[in-house]
């Protein structure tokens, strides 16, 4: 017989988990306030960040790559968190791209979303908190809009020693390229 836990219970616990993210990125934000204002780079140093943003090199074209840590939060339409979580994503996204410079607008993108699991335990792709991670490329520029007519991405989950979010922003006509390059061996290497 399948369990389906309390809904109460899961809405309790992901509206710590929230909180709790909301106080890590105020004490990141005080922590790093001179970067920020300055709209400097943040330091390579050792303070574990919600989220990391980066240019990969390499392919002979632009990839933006970003993680965020932990998996993203139940969605349930009844729990009302959408608003904390899009401020949660958005904060985090917008400290860790403190400094790091728009070096190419994506006019026709292909976003390619890998969910990391620690566990095969069965779980849904389809959570529409993605939508949040893909807006913050709109906010910040890397994107003209996210409509069919800029936009498309792929999502996938792949095993891993850790819970993340990553994603992997490339233009449309290296979609083939960098799915056989690096998607392909991610998912070769880590099952």
């Amino acid at each position: 017989m399948f369990y389906k836990p309390y809904p109460k219970s899961i809405e309790l616990a992901e509206r710590m988990r929230i909180e709790l993210y909301h106080r890590w990125l105020d004490a990141l934000e005080a922590y790093y306030e001179g970067y920020i204002n300055d709209h400097a780079e943040l330091p390579d140093d050792e303070v574990g960040r919600p989220c990391t943003v980066k240019w990969l090199d390499g392919f002979g074209y632009p990839v933006l790559s970003v993680e965020y840590m932990g998996m993203l939060p139940h969605y349930d339409e009844k729990m009302k968190i959408k608003g904390k979580v899009r401020d949660m994503y958005q904060r985090a996204f917008w400290l860790a791209k403190s400094g790091i410079p728009i070096k190419h607008e994506f006019k026709q993108a292909h976003i390619y979303v890998i969910h990391y699991f620690p566990d095969r335990m069965v779980r849904d792709l389809d959570n529409r908190y993605t939508k949040f991670l893909i807006d913050n490329f709109r906010h910040a520029g890397f994107i003209p809009d996210d409509s069919w007519q800029h936009v498309s991405w792929t999502e996938t989950g792949l095993l891993g020693n850790e819970a993340k979010v990553v994603l992997f922003v490339v233009d449309d006509k290296h979609l083939a390229d960098f799915g056989a390059k690096h998607i392909d061996l991610l998912k070769k290497t880590i099952q």
